[in-house]
């Protein structure tokens, strides 16, 4: 109960982060996804646990887009 409340509230610093330009909302991302894997490993969701990987290499491919320009 406690990481999902805390996974949420990053995930919503982050957003309101992107909405601002202000590229600090990336690693945000990838501090939530990482709370997102320990919940669903732990909870045997597997399919959203794998999905999770797919999310930070999007992640991390927008992060290195942003910079970039």
């Amino acid at each position: 109960m406690i990481l999902e409340i805390a996974i949420n509230l990053i995930a919503l610093l982050a957003t309101f982060l992107c909405a601002k330009k202000i590229i600090w909302c990336w690693p945000l991302w990838m501090l939530a996804g990482i709370g997102w894997w320990i919940l669903f490993y732990k909870t045997h969701l597997w399919g959203m646990f794998v999905f999770e990987f797919v999310w930070q290499g999007m992640n991390a491919y927008g992060w290195w887009k942003w910079v970039k320009r």
